[in-house]
C-alpha cells in the first residue's frame, strides 16, 4: 500500500462527458470535473457558485411562454425586451418599466404568437430595431423615451424585386400617380401562372415606361388580373407594358427569416419562396432598395448550392458570415479590403455543418452558432493553417449536457465571459469560453423550485455594477399553480462586498433596511457599553414605539448596538466591534442598520418554503404565508428565495502508481483533502453520495450572534469512508452563500499487490 496525492489546481475543461472518464491520456481529463452543478467556471480556473436570480416581475401570460431579446442603445441605455404572445414589454435596471396613475406596464402589440416568438430575429441600429420572421412583415421598434416605445410595419421602398417579367403578359395602370387600377392582360408571370392573389396585398409591383420605372403598393386584390394600387413614385404612362416586376416579399412568397448590419447596410435574407437569395438595401438609407448599378446601390444575391441551402442566419464582422441548413458561408467585397457593391460580390461555402434557425454570437472574431440538431455549439473562426473558416464543435467533451434541443442563448462578457443556453427541458447550460486562455468550460444550472425550467435568456449591460446582467424567463409550479415570470440573475458576489450582500437564491427578493443618514456622527469611546453617539442633525428615530432601540450602527470598521434613543440626536450604544475611530463619522460615512424581524412582498412565492440569509448567516427554511416570512432573529439585510443546491464532483483520481502505471482498477482510499477556497462559507465534503460531512467555519474568534466571516485559504479536510476502485470527491453546498473552490488537493492510499 503507498500513500500518494494528486492536485486539481483548475476546472478549465468544466464537465466532462462520462464517456471521456477513461481518457487518463487526455491533458483536459485532469482540468475537469464530472459534475460541475449552479457553479461557474471562472477563466483563472477556480469554480465559484452562480448567484441567484432576482424576482422582477409576473410574465404578461402565466399559460404561454416568452423571450427576451436585448435593445442595446448603449452600456448605459440597455433594456430587455419580455416578447411575449401579442405584446412586447419592456425591462431596465432590474425593474419593469411602468407609466400611468396607477403605474402599469408599458405594452405595445405585435404581430407573433407563442410559437413564433423564438424564430424572430433583430437587427438593431441606435434608436432602432428590426424584428423579422418570415410568416409577417418586418416590424421596426423605434424608442422615444423610456416609456414611448413605436412597433409599425418597416416601410421599404421600391424593392427588392424579383427578376423583370420574361412572358406576354402585359400590365396596364388606369393613371400614371395616385391610387390607381392595375390590369394584367393574362396571368403568365404573375405568381406561377396563379395571378394575383388576397395574399399579395402589401406587396410593391414596378412597371417601366420608356426609360423609367414607376412603382405602387397593391391596396387590394379584385380578381386574377386585376389589383388596386397606391403610387409612390409615378408612372411615365398609363399603358400597358410588359416590363414590369413584382416585390420579393409578400404574405404570398414569405418574409425574410433573418437580418443583420453589414457596410451600412440592412441585410435581409431567407423567406419561404427564397430561401438562399440575399438583399442589402442601399448604403446609409436601410429601408430602401431601388435596384440600381452604383457601387452604394442595393445589393442582390442568390447563393449557388448543389442542393437548396436556406440562410437561417447571419454574423457580420470583417466579412459577413452566412449560416444555412447545409453549410456556413462568407460573404465579402472583391478583395478582403473591399467593400461589396452590386457588382463585386463574392460568397463562398466555407464548411459544411449546417445550423439551426437561431441567431449566432459574436464573441470577438470568432461565431458561435448552433448545429442543425440544435446540440452542438460550433466556434466558426479563422484558421491559417487552413487558409479558410473552419468549425470545431465546443460540446464534444460535454456531449451528455444536449440531451435535449438548445433553444435560446446570450453571451455574457462581464464578468467572466459565459455563454448560457437554455436547453429544451428548462435546464439552463453555460460555457465558459476565453480561446486565448483555451478556456472552454461547460457547467449546467437548475434553477431553485418545483418543475423549475428556463425557457428564454438574454444578456444587457449593466453600467451601476460593471457587469452584463443575465435576464430569464422563468416558468414554476408554486402552491398547484404554473407561474411564470421575469428573473435577472444577481450582481457577482465580488472581493469587496459584503457576505451579507451575497445574493445566492432564485426567484428571491431582498429587505435592505442600511440608510445613510445625512448626519456626522460621534462616539464618546471606540469600544465598550454604554457609549454615547451624538449627531449634528436627526439621525436617530425616538417617536415610533420601537424606534432604533435595537438596531445597528457600522461605522469606522466597527459595529455598535443602540441601547436606547435618548432624541433624534442622541443614543447610547453598546459597541460589539470596536471601531477604529471615535468620530467624527461624516454624513454618508456611517450607515444606520434597522433591523426587521418579518420579510414580505413575498407573494409570487405564497406556500412555498425558501431559503433565508440574514445578516450573511443562514437562517432554517421559512414558509410563505400571506406573501411574508418570519424571521428567526432580527436582521438589517435579508435575502429570501428558492433554495438551490451547488455540486463539485471529481473524476476518478489518477496520481499514477509508485511502481509505475497507472492506479486506475486499483482498490484506493481517499483519507484527506485540502481545498483551497476564496472568500466561502458553508461546504461539506465525502468520498461518496450519502457520506457527506459537514466543514467547520467557525472558529472561537467569531461571534457566536451572528455569522462566522468569510474564510479565505486552505482547509484541511479528513474524509470518512471506505476502499473502492474509483477515487472521486463529492463538494456540496445547499445553503444561500457564497463558495469559491481554487484547487483541490487529495490526499489517498492506494493499494499495490
Amino acid at each position: 500500500m503507498a500513500r500518494v496525492s494528486h492536485v486539481q489546481s483548475n476546472f478549465t475543461a468544466g464537465e466532462l462527458s462520462p464517456r471521456l472518464e477513461g481518457r487518463i491520456d487526455f491533458a483536459k481529463y485532469f482540468n475537469g470535473a464530472a459534475r460541475l452543478e449552479n457553479m461557474t467556471v471562472m477563466p483563472h480556473g477556480g469554480a465559484t457558485k452562480r448567484p441567484g436570480f432576482r424576482y422582477v416581475a409576473a410574465a404578461r401570460d402565466a399559460a404561454r411562454k416568452s423571450r427576451l431579446i436585448p435593445f442595446e442603445f448603449s452600456v448605459e441605455q440597455a433594456y430587455a425586451i419580455e416578447l411575449a404572445h401579442g405584446a412586447l414589454r419592456f425591462f431596465k435596471d432590474g425593474g419593469a418599466i411602468v407609466d400611468g396613475d396607477p403605474p402599469v406596464p408599458v405594452e405595445v402589440a405585435a404581430p407573433w404568437d407563442e410559437s413564433e416568438l423564438f424564430a424572430v430575429q433583430t437587427a438593431q441600429s441606435a434608436d432602432v430595431l428590426y424584428l423579422v420572421h418570415p410568416n409577417h412583415a418586418p416590424r421596426k421598434l423605434s424608442r422615444a423615451s423610456h416609456v414611448d416605445w413605436t412597433l409599425e410595419e418597416a416601410a421599404f421602398a421600391d424593392g427588392p424585386y424579383l427578376d423583370a417579367n420574361a412572358t406576354a403578359t402585359a400590365l396596364r395602370p388606369s393613371a400614371e400617380r395616385g391610387t390607381v387600377a392595375i390590369a394584367a392582360s393574362g396571368t403568365d408571370g404573375v405568381n406561377g401562372g396563379r395571378g394575383f392573389l388576397a395574399s399579395d396585398v402589401g406587396r410593391l409591383v414596378s412597371l417601366k415606361h420608356g426609360a423609367g420605372w414607376g412603382w405602387a403598393r397593391i391596396a387590394a386584390v379584385a380578381g386574377a388580373t386585376r389589383v388596386t394600387a397606391e403610387v409612390r413614385r409615378d408612372f411615365r404612362a398609363a399603358a400597358a407594358t410588359t416590363e414590369w416586376r413584382l416585390g420579393l416579399w409578400s404574405d404570398t412568397t414569405g418574409w425574410p427569416a433573418t437580418a443583420t448590419f453589414y457596410e451600412q447596410r440592412l441585410i435581409l435574407a431567407g423567406g419561404r419562396d427564397h430561401p438562399q437569395r440575399i438583399d442589402g438595401s442601399k448604403v446609409g438609407d436601410f429601408e430602401v432598395f431601388t435596384p440600381g448599378v452604383g457601387d452604394d446601390d442595393p445589393i442582390a444575391f442568390t447563393l449557388a448550392a448543389e442542393r437548396v441551402n436556406a440562410i437561417l442566419w447571419m454574423s457580420a464582422g470583417q466579412s459577413l458570415m452566412i449560416g444555412t441548413t447545409g453549410g456556413e458561408w462568407r460573404m465579402r467585397g472583391a478583395s478582403a479590403d473591399a467593400a461589396i457593391t452590386p457588382g463585386t460580390v463574392q460568397v463562398k461555402r466555407q464548411t459544411t455543418y449546417g445550423g439551426a434557425a437561431m441567431a449566432p454570437v459574436r464573441v470577438g472574431a470568432a461565431v458561435l452558432f448552433l448545429q442543425r440538431a440544435g446540440r452542438k455549439v460550433r466556434e466558426l473562426t479563422y484558421s491559417f493553417e487552413a487558409d479558410g473558416f473552419v468549425a470545431p464543435d465546443l460540446t464534444l467533451l460535454a456531449e451528455h449536457l444536449a440531451t435535449g434541443a438548445i433553444v435560446d442563448m446570450a453571451w455574457q462578457q462581464e464578468p467572466n465571459g459565459v455563454l448560457w443556453c437554455a436547453r429544451d427541458d428548462g435546464v439552463l447550460l453555460a460555457m465558459t469560453y476565453d480561446r486565448g486562455q483555451d478556456v472552454v468550460a461547460w457547467h449546467r444550472h437548475v434553477l431553485g423550485g418545483t418543475d423549475a425550467a428556463v425557457e428564454s435568456v438574454c444578456a444587457i449591460p449593466c453600467p451601476a455594477d460593471g457587469e452584463d446582467r443575465l435576464w430569464i424567463a422563468a416558468r414554476r409550479t408554486v402552491n398547484g399553480a404554473t407561474r411564470r415570470g421575469i428573473e435577472t440573475m444577481a450582481r457577482g458576489f465580488r472581493q469587496e462586498t459584503d457576505r451579507a450582500d451575497a445574493f445566492h437564491v432564485d426567484s428571491g427578493l431582498t429587505y435592505d433596511g442600511r440608510r445613510r443618514p445625512a448626519a456626522a456622527l460621534t462616539f464618546a469611546a471606540t469600544s465598550g457599553a454604554g457609549v454615547a453617539a451624538e449627531a449634528d442633525a436627526a439621525a436617530f428615530d425616538a417617536v415610533s414605539p420601537s424606534g432604533d432601540a435595537g438596531n445597528a450602527i457600522a461605522a469606522g470598521g466597527g459595529r455598535a448596538r443602540i441601547a436606547a434613543v435618548e432624541s433624534a440626536t442622541r443614543a447610547t450604544v453598546d459597541i460589539v466591534e470596536d471601531l477604529s475611530t471615535p468620530g467624527p463619522h461624516a454624513a454618508g460615512d456611517w450607515v444606520l442598520e434597522r433591523r426587521a424581524t418579518a420579510v414580505s412582498g413575498l407573494d409570487h412565492l405564497e406556500g412555498e418554503r425558501v431559503a433565508v440569509l440574514a445578516d450573511g448567516a443562514s437562517l432554517p427554511p421559512a414558509t410563505v404565508s400571506g406573501g411574508r416570512i418570519a424571521l428567526g432573529a432580527p436582521a438589517a439585510r435579508v435575502q429570501a428565495g428558492l433554495p438551490y443546491a451547488a455540486a463539485v464532483a471529481t473524476l476518478p483520481v489518477e496520481t499514477g502508481a509508485a511502481r509505475g502505471g497507472s492506479v486506475q482498477g486499483r482498490r484506493k482510499r481517499i483519507h484527506r483533502l485540502a481545498l483551497r477556497l476564496w472568500r466561502s462559507l458553508g461546504l461539506r465534503a465525502g468520498a461518496r453520495e450519502g457520506a457527506l460531512d459537514d466543514i467547520p467555519f467557525r472558529s472561537a474568534a467569531d461571534a457566536m450572534d451572528g455569522a462566522p466571516a468569510l474564510f479565505t485559504g486552505d482547509m484541511r479536510v479528513a474524509l470518512r469512508g471506505g476502499w473502492n476502485r474509483e477515487g472521486r470527491v463529492l463538494l456540496e453546498q445547499a445553503t444561500p452563500q457564497p463558495l469559491t473552490i481554487l484547487a483541490c488537493a487529495i490526499q489517498l492510499s492506494v493499494h499495490e499487490p
